[in-house]
Protein backbone atom coordinates (compact mmCIF):
# COMPACT_ATOMS: atom_id res chain seq x y z
CA UNK A 1 0.00 0.00 0.00
CA UNK A 2 1.19 3.51 -0.76
CA UNK A 3 2.24 5.79 2.07
CA UNK A 4 -0.53 7.99 3.51
CA UNK A 5 0.80 11.21 2.04
CA UNK A 6 0.75 9.61 -1.41
CA UNK A 7 -2.89 8.53 -1.13
CA UNK A 8 -4.28 12.02 -0.41
CA UNK A 9 -2.42 15.00 -1.84
CA UNK A 10 -3.42 18.63 -1.39
CA UNK A 11 -3.36 20.80 -4.48
CA UNK A 12 -3.28 24.51 -3.55
CA UNK A 13 -5.18 27.11 -5.57
CA UNK A 14 -3.33 27.91 -8.80
CA UNK A 15 -1.18 24.75 -8.73
CA UNK A 16 -1.13 21.72 -11.06
CA UNK A 17 -1.32 18.03 -10.35
CA UNK A 18 -0.93 15.07 -12.70
CA UNK A 19 -2.90 11.83 -12.63
CA UNK A 20 -1.03 8.97 -14.25
CA UNK A 21 -1.50 5.25 -14.76
CA UNK A 22 0.17 2.95 -17.29
CA UNK A 23 1.34 5.67 -19.66
CA UNK A 24 -1.99 7.52 -19.67
CA UNK A 25 -2.12 10.88 -17.92
CA UNK A 26 -4.18 13.96 -17.24
CA UNK A 27 -2.87 17.20 -15.75
CA UNK A 28 -5.32 19.28 -13.74
CA UNK A 29 -4.91 22.90 -12.70
CA UNK A 30 -6.64 23.94 -9.51
CA UNK A 31 -8.43 27.04 -10.77
CA UNK A 32 -10.65 27.27 -7.69
CA UNK A 33 -10.01 29.69 -4.86
CA UNK A 34 -9.59 26.84 -2.37
CA UNK A 35 -7.34 23.84 -2.06
CA UNK A 36 -8.49 20.64 -3.74
CA UNK A 37 -7.53 17.06 -2.94
CA UNK A 38 -6.18 14.39 -5.28
CA UNK A 39 -6.87 10.90 -3.94
CA UNK A 40 -5.32 7.75 -5.39
CA UNK A 41 -8.18 5.26 -5.08
CA UNK A 42 -7.16 2.03 -6.83
CA UNK A 43 -4.41 0.43 -4.70
CA UNK A 44 -4.36 3.53 -2.48
CA UNK A 45 -7.50 4.38 -0.51
CA UNK A 46 -8.67 0.91 -1.55
CA UNK A 47 -5.45 -1.15 -1.24
CA UNK A 48 -7.04 -4.30 -2.71
CA UNK A 49 -7.87 -2.42 -5.91
CA UNK A 50 -11.33 -2.77 -7.43
CA UNK A 51 -11.90 0.99 -7.83
CA UNK A 52 -11.31 3.72 -10.39
CA UNK A 53 -7.87 5.32 -10.41
CA UNK A 54 -8.39 8.77 -8.86
CA UNK A 55 -10.76 11.22 -7.24
CA UNK A 56 -10.40 15.00 -7.31
CA UNK A 57 -12.52 17.02 -4.90
CA UNK A 58 -12.75 20.11 -2.77
CA UNK A 59 -13.47 20.01 0.94
CA UNK A 60 -14.98 23.51 1.06
CA UNK A 61 -18.65 24.41 1.28
CA UNK A 62 -19.58 22.80 -2.06
CA UNK A 63 -17.66 19.55 -1.54
CA UNK A 64 -17.79 18.69 -5.24
CA UNK A 65 -15.68 16.17 -7.03
CA UNK A 66 -15.05 13.94 -10.01
CA UNK A 67 -13.84 10.38 -10.39
CA UNK A 68 -11.19 9.59 -12.99
CA UNK A 69 -10.29 6.34 -14.73
CA UNK A 70 -7.18 6.28 -16.93
CA UNK A 71 -7.49 3.56 -19.55
CA UNK A 72 -5.60 2.42 -22.63
CA UNK A 73 -8.66 1.82 -24.77
CA UNK A 74 -11.42 -0.17 -23.03
CA UNK A 75 -14.09 2.47 -22.39
CA UNK A 76 -16.66 -0.14 -21.32
CA UNK A 77 -14.40 -1.43 -18.54
CA UNK A 78 -13.58 2.16 -17.52
CA UNK A 79 -17.26 3.04 -17.10
CA UNK A 80 -17.86 -0.14 -15.09
CA UNK A 81 -15.00 0.81 -12.76
CA UNK A 82 -16.36 4.34 -12.31
CA UNK A 83 -19.86 3.04 -11.57
CA UNK A 84 -18.60 0.39 -9.18
CA UNK A 85 -16.53 2.97 -7.31
CA UNK A 86 -19.49 5.35 -7.08
CA UNK A 87 -22.09 2.75 -6.09
CA UNK A 88 -20.08 0.32 -3.96
CA UNK A 89 -16.89 1.92 -2.63
CA UNK A 90 -17.18 5.63 -1.79
CA UNK A 91 -19.52 5.13 1.17
CA UNK A 92 -16.82 3.02 2.86
CA UNK A 93 -14.66 6.11 3.45
CA UNK A 94 -16.01 8.95 5.61
CA UNK A 95 -13.87 11.56 3.86
CA UNK A 96 -15.24 10.54 0.44
CA UNK A 97 -18.89 9.83 1.26
CA UNK A 98 -19.61 13.51 2.02
CA UNK A 99 -18.52 14.69 -1.45
CA UNK A 100 -21.07 15.46 -4.16
CA UNK A 101 -19.68 13.41 -7.05
CA UNK A 102 -20.66 15.02 -10.36
CA UNK A 103 -18.61 13.55 -13.18
CA UNK A 104 -16.89 10.33 -14.12
CA UNK A 105 -14.00 11.06 -16.48
CA UNK A 106 -12.50 8.42 -18.75
CA UNK A 107 -9.07 9.36 -20.08
CA UNK A 108 -8.32 7.20 -23.09
CA UNK A 109 -4.72 6.54 -24.09
CA UNK A 110 -5.58 5.13 -27.49
CA UNK A 111 -8.49 5.27 -29.85
CA UNK A 112 -10.76 8.03 -31.04
CA UNK A 113 -12.80 10.33 -28.86
CA UNK A 114 -16.59 10.62 -29.10
CA UNK A 115 -16.90 7.70 -31.47
CA UNK A 116 -20.06 5.74 -32.16
CA UNK A 117 -18.65 3.03 -29.89
CA UNK A 118 -18.37 5.53 -27.02
CA UNK A 119 -22.00 6.58 -27.55
CA UNK A 120 -23.12 2.94 -27.47
CA UNK A 121 -21.13 2.26 -24.31
CA UNK A 122 -22.65 5.33 -22.65
CA UNK A 123 -26.20 4.08 -23.31
CA UNK A 124 -25.47 0.97 -21.22
CA UNK A 125 -24.19 2.93 -18.22
CA UNK A 126 -26.89 5.10 -16.78
CA UNK A 127 -27.29 3.45 -13.37
CA UNK A 128 -25.74 6.35 -11.44
CA UNK A 129 -26.30 10.11 -11.37
CA UNK A 130 -22.72 10.55 -12.57
CA UNK A 131 -22.33 12.22 -15.92
CA UNK A 132 -19.59 10.66 -18.01
CA UNK A 133 -17.00 12.46 -20.08
CA UNK A 134 -14.29 11.06 -22.31
CA UNK A 135 -10.93 12.82 -22.75
CA UNK A 136 -7.84 12.08 -24.75
CA UNK A 137 -4.46 11.27 -23.22
CA UNK A 138 -1.86 13.90 -22.32
CA UNK A 139 -4.29 16.76 -21.70
CA UNK A 140 -4.20 19.68 -19.29
CA UNK A 141 -7.56 20.87 -17.97
CA UNK A 142 -8.91 23.14 -15.24
CA UNK A 143 -10.55 21.53 -12.19
CA UNK A 144 -13.71 23.61 -12.74
CA UNK A 145 -14.06 22.27 -16.31
CA UNK A 146 -14.11 18.71 -14.97
CA UNK A 147 -17.15 19.53 -12.85
CA UNK A 148 -19.20 21.28 -15.51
Amino acid sequence: MAAGKEIYQSVPSGKMTTLTEGGVWLSVKNDSSIEIVKAKLDKGVFPQGDACDYALFDEGKKKEGCLVELKGSDEEKALKQLEHTYIERLNEVPRLKTVSWKIGVVVVGGGNLQTAKWQEVLKKHRSTPLRFRQMGNNKTVAFSSLLS
